[in-house]
């Protein structure tokens, strides 16, 4: 790897060539420097964690046992290892002992250094020992957690809370403002959070503001306006909190493809027991009240996201990971990854995924009202309903099923391929969709489970082979592009869009009334079914898996 291109923020143990070499006239002054074998051989210059800055000539280094200085040089390419980047020269010493001699001989090796005119930027780093590094993710992992609690308090249960105080007519604006936010999230992280300040202090910042907003979102609930617009504030801070926890989290561990799974599926642990926490430690308070009907979840959201704010604050200090950089609008959208990734196929893709989203709004606006209206109101008793008292705790079977279908997507994803394992996941919708309708006249209870346990094949099988998709065809200079594009399509132009019509559609099908009866449930979730069933037709009928032939990795 081209010194160049080692950023400021950039993981130095996680340049797997990186080896320490220092020639023998300077060996004298570093007596507790990592020295490499003669041979050369690769080896990673743990435990060091991250660059905190580069550091001025002659500019005084104030030594802790955390910090270190660092030396970086180009050296000619390995003969025997063509296909390696080139090795790179790391002179290394710290105040082991914290004792004079470490500084004395950290001094004179940088005098030499600037003495000789050396060409050896200097950086300053932050270390980290193995007990601390054992930690890091079980604390990453606590992020994750808190992170998707505080999104699955609130966004299952505000309509139900909305329709309980008079506003089932505007249920579809908070799943409205919620992409809005989605699409100004990557405007805000590119041209100021990447940049200008470290991810864990705009993390923790934006939990703290976000919760603050949360505690007075529920004392407006008697001026609708307010009420949205709150609820709009609050999303704008939370939405780019999503790339930042995932920014963090891959910044400060060794192995992403092993270990981030580990990490981000205590999101989705976090999620399922925001439901858990409304249905068995909330409804204690509301007696013969839903709890999704109060506003106790959003004051839930509200407490975890201050605490989740202060917490963040205590997170591994990590640098802006774009400081420095030039930035455009086009980069930032993404623009540029959709023109270098085009082809017809990508063009289908792109196309089908937004399609497919106006339908999927439906659910994730509607499902929880239709819940409490098919199960709970009529007062279904059996071993689910027991256990899971509540329409958020209902719903969590999704999250379940999803985590399921998580371990199994690397078996199917080879047994089917990229076309299929979408087309699957669009047939799936259509499968709850008409479960649901069939199952709502009625209220056969099994119909709704069913529906809602589809959601680990509706999301697992679309989103995320999506991604993987998107993924294969793109080259390191575009991949985050590409994958910031794909959620700017999908949870953004696509989800409001398709926001805004299925709130049409339920008013208009609700008429003057307070709610939908079950028979015009059926007429409602057949809708979004003949969408998603012409999306998937156009589909397979149109899209070619390509990516194997796109641009090398």
């Amino acid at each position: 790897m081209a010194f160049a291109s080692l950023k400021n923020g950039t993981h130095i143990d996680h340049q797997p060539f990186i080896i320490g070499v220092i020639p023998h006239h300077l060996q004298q002054f570093l007596p507790n420097a990592f020295i490499a074998p003669a041979d050369k051989t690769p080896m990673r210059v743990a435990p060091v964690t991250q660059i905190r800055r580069q550091v001025t000539p002659g500019e005084p280094v104030r030594m802790t046992q955390n910090t270190a200085l660092v030396t970086l040089a180009h050296v000619a390419p390995c003969s025997s290892c063509a296909s390696r980047p080139p090795w790179v020269t790391v002179a290394m010493t710290w105040c082991k002992n914290r004792g004079a001699g470490n500084f004395a001989a950290l001094s004179a090796f940088a005098r030499l250094i600037y003495d000789r005119s050396v060409n050896f930027p200097i950086l300053e780093v932050s270390l980290r020992g193995r007990r601390m590094a054992k930690a890091i993710p079980a604390r990453l992992g606590a992020m994750m957690f808190l992170q998707f609690f505080v999104w699955g308090a609130w966004y299952v249960t505000i309509g139900n809370y909305m329709a309980a105080e008079g506003m089932a007519d505007l249920t579809h604006w908070p799943y409205t403002v919620n992409p809005i936010a989605a699409i100004v999230a990557p405007f805000f992280l590119g041209l100021v959070a990447d940049r200008f300040f470290a991810t864990e202090k705009v993390l923790g910042t934006l939990h703290l503001l976000g919760g603050l907003i949360m505690l007075a979102v529920p004392q407006t609930a008697a001026t609708p306006g307010v009420f949205i617009v709150l609820l709009l504030l609050y999303n704008l801070c939370y939405m780019p909190t999503l790339g930042l926890s995932n920014s963090l989290a891959f910044h400060n561990i060794d192995d992403q493809e092993r270990q981030f799974p580990m990490i981000r599926v205590f999101g989705t642990i976090g999620w399922i027991a925001a439901g858990l926490f409304i249905g068995f430690v909330l409804g204690r308070f509301t007696g013969d009240a839903l709890p999704d009907r109060t506003p106790l979840p959003l004051y839930t959201t509200a407490v975890v996201s201050l605490l989740l704010g202060a917490y963040s604050f205590t997170l591994p200090h990590t640098p802006p990971p774009a400081a420095g950089q030039a930035v455009s609008v086009s980069s930032i959208v993404g623009v540029d990854a959709f023109r270098r990734l085009g082809s017809r196929s990508f063009y289908i893709f792109t196309g089908c995924s937004f399609l497919i989203c106006i339908p999927l709004a439906a659910y994730y606006n509607f499902a929880p009202i239709f819940i409490a209206n098919a199960v709970y109101d009529p007062g279904t008793s059996n071993a689910l309903t027991n256990v899971l008292p509540n329409p958020s705790s209902l719903m969590s079977l999704g999250q379940m099923s999803e985590t399921a279908f998580m371990l199994l997507m690397p078996l199917l994803f080879m047994r089917f391929g990229v076309k299929w394992m979408l087309a699957i996941g669009m047939a799936a919708w259509i499968l709850r969709y008409v479960l649901f309708a069939l199952g709502a006249p009625d209220a056969v209870f099994w119909m709704v489970a069913v529906g809602i346990l589809l959601h680990g094949i509706c999301y697992d099988f679309f989103f995320v082979t999506g991604q993987i998709y998107v993924d294969k065809r793109s080259t390191p200079a575009v991949r985050g592009q590409a994958q910031g594009f794909l959620v700017l399509v999908t949870y953004g132009l696509g989800m409001f869009v398709g926001a805004q019509i299925a709130g049409a559609l339920f008013n208009g099908f609700l008429g003057g009334a307070g709610a939908l009866t079950l028979e015009r449930w059926h007429d409602f979730w057949l809708v979004p079914a003949g969408f998603a069933l012409l999306v998937l037709v156009l589909f397979v009928l149109s899209f070619r898996d390509d990516a194997d032939r796109s641009q090398p990795r």
